[in-house]
């Protein structure tokens, strides 16, 4: 039928002479039994792609690797559950008769495929509804909460730096994104069987902590301290900010004696003065038992806090001369210089060590990663930094790269846009715990205001912050991650639409649907159920949909975008809702109500599995 070019290929006809094959019926149940279950590897769209794309090599005369990747899921059912774009393999789609046929000869006595239709440019699959139903339900309510999960005997490491807060300032709306995100990917690489080391990497060093320790001196409150480290010290850093401002604005000749000071005590601590660091040990202490909580209630735990103190002297010293003997700096009045234009010119030129020889963030950061390289050993590093960052990154790993680090491939920066709209009536400053308790508070008063509540009322407080940060979360994933997007209250807190809380109803309610149902059919019923009987569109959708989690999953994994994983979560809430109107258990025959609840089940568990790698605890009551 076709070449590379999309020219006829002379002197045969593919279509005919393989269609045959494709007829065959029992070769394709030796493909693909319907009842068995497949590995993680060959689930159900992933079968259909290596069968399609094997079969139809001899046909089109196309590789079958470029058919199988050219081979993907629609974003509306009604376009079938694959499709294949002709142009991307080089076809034409405007030989109308010869694609029919071309379709027809798969379909034709073929147990896969209820259909198999040209549509403009592109070949529409829709799989046969036995398979789709006998293989779905069946393996979703086998493996559990397992569903989607990769395992190997021999994972590989990767090294997560995440949410990373500066103990001398807020914990603001960026951080809060870096922490979404962060425990995000962390989810979704175990979900595929790599070993997560999640690591916090705290600003716990640097001039900031000279500006802190002089104005603790002056307005530090070890009472204050004690019970609020971190929002204490950022008043004492505010404090002695402004202090620092008046005093240049006074001084005729721009010095302030607050910043000789906070300087001076910032060279001792890189020193290695014993009364320095006491003070700088009791804030970063005090501080990491503060984050530890409040990462509790995040449902996040780290398993590693580092830092930029950390940074050991011998690899800064080091790699400054590594980098002066490669010929890389220059001297810029007493500070050390590297010009990486002649790399790439928009990289420009960066300060390695200020001119009083005390290190910088981009050379701690350099040796962080060489300390790490040698203490981990990681398959992979991810940054989940800010794109505000994205110059410094570049800069970052051009400078690993000039080192000649032959691991610097196996470091990635994941970006993200900024928040607006974080500012509440206590000031522009939005702390995690102000986030968490105002969320909580929110979300417990639209409980209470139903006519209906589930929840016990021990578990009220809890059910409240689960839903405030499903709210959060999914306000935060729900669209691309490099996009800004304003924070609103309002919308976040809806029980309607595509919200978090919208999410959790639908999981409780498909728990309420299972307990009331439990002592009429078990879960054992469920696994065996007669599937056949599911036979309206909307549970055939549900199916399909269902169906297709693993594939959302690689491509979540693909772009590393929450939103993947959100918005295929959202389809499937509403298609599960659709259900409730068309779908009952109770009050029907025996065999009806085990297939609906099977469905209900496979659903509620494919739900709760997403909702767990986007970092959301699924509620079972509300």
């Amino acid at each position: 039928m076709y070449s590379r070019a999309g020219t006829k290929t002379p002197n045969q006809s593919p279509f005919f002479k393989h269609s045959t094959y494709f007829s065959s019926s029992a070769v394709l149940r030796q493909t693909i039994p319907i009842q068995s279950s497949l590995n993680d590897e060959h689930e159900l769209l992933e079968a259909y792609r290596s069968i399609i794309s094997k079969k139809l090599e001899p046909l089109i005369h196309v590789k079958q690797d470029d058919i199988h990747s050219s081979l993907h899921k629609p974003n509306k059912l009604e376009d079938g559950d694959l499709i294949l774009p002709l142009p991307k393999l080089g076809l034409d789609p405007k030989n109308v008769s010869e694609a029919e046929q071309l379709c027809s000869s798969i379909s034709k006595n073929n147990i896969l495929f209820d259909k198999v239709v040209l549509k403009g440019n592109f070949i529409q699959f829709f799989f046969h509804h036995d398979v789709l139903l006998n293989k779905t339900i069946n393996d979703i309510l086998v493996s559990g909460s397992n569903y989607g999960r990769r395992s190997t005997s021999n994972p590989k490491m990767i090294l997560i730096e995440f949410s990373s807060p500066n103990i001398a300032k807020p914990f603001h709306a960026g951080h809060l994104r870096s922490t979404i995100i962060g425990e995000f990917l962390s989810n979704l690489y175990e979900t595929f069987g790599w070993k997560v080391t999640r690591m916090n990497y705290l600003g716990d060093w640097g001039k900031q902590f000279g500006i802190l320790a002089v104005g603790y001196e002056m307005f530090g409150n070890p009472v204050e301290l004690e019970l609020d480290p971190i929002n204490h010290l950022f008043k004492v850093y505010v404090k002695t900010n402004t202090l620092i401002e008046d005093e240049l604005k006074a001084s005729k000749n721009s010095q302030s004696i607050t910043r000789l000071k906070a300087q001076d005590f910032f060279r001792s601590l890189e020193e290695g003065d014993k009364k320095a660091l006491t003070l700088w040990k009791m804030f970063r202490s005090l501080s990491i038992d503060k984050y530890i909580k409040t990462y509790s209630k995040l449902g996040m735990k780290f398993d590693i806090y580092s830092g930029e103190s950390e940074v050991k002297k011998q690899t800064i010293l080091d790699t400054l001369n590594k980098l002066k003997d490669t010929g890389l700096t220059q001297d810029n009045h007493g500070a050390t210089e590297i010009d990486l234009t002649p790399y790439n010119k928009k990289l420009g030129k960066i300060i390695v060590k200020k001119s009083d020889n005390t290190s910088l963030y981009i050379t701690r950061d350099i040796c962080a990663s060489i300390d790490r390289h040698e203490k981990y050993n990681f398959d992979k590093m991810i940054y989940v930094i800010a794109s505000q960052q994205d110059l410094y990154m570049q800069q970052f790993f051009e400078i690993l790269r000039l080192l000649k680090l032959d691991w610097v491939d196996k470091l990635e920066h994941v970006n993200f846009g900024m928040v607006k709209g974080m500012s509440t009536r206590k000031g522009n400053v939005v702390f995690l715990d102000t986030i968490i308790d105002e969320t909580t508070k929110q979300m417990l008063g639209v409980m209470q205001s139903k006519k209906q509540l589930l929840v016990p009322e021990a578990d009220l407080n809890d059910t409240a912050e689960q839903l405030g940060l499903a709210a959060i979360f999914i306000q935060d994933m729900k669209s691309k991650r490099v996009n800004n997007y304003k924070f609103e209250w309002k919308r976040m807190l809806s029980f309607e639409g595509n919200t978090g809380p919208y999410l959790q109803y639908t999981h409780s309610r498909l728990c309420a649907i299972e307990s009331k149902c439990k002592e009429l059919v078990s879960l054992e019923d469920c696994k065996s159920a007669n599937f056949s009987t599911l036979k309206k569109p909307d549970a055939i959708n549900l199916t399909r949909l269902l169906s297709q989690y693993n594939y959302v999953l690689n491509k979540t994994m693909e772009s590393k975008e929450p939103s993947t994983l959100v918005t295929y979560l959202f389809t499937l809430s509403h298609q599960i809702s659709s259900c409730y109107k068309s779908m009952w258990v109770l009050g029907q025959p025996k065999d009806i109500a085990t297939a609906h609840l099977a469905l209900y089940l496979a659903s509620r568990q494919v739900l709760a599995n997403g909702l767990e790698i986007l970092g959301i605890k699924p509620i079972q009551k509300m």
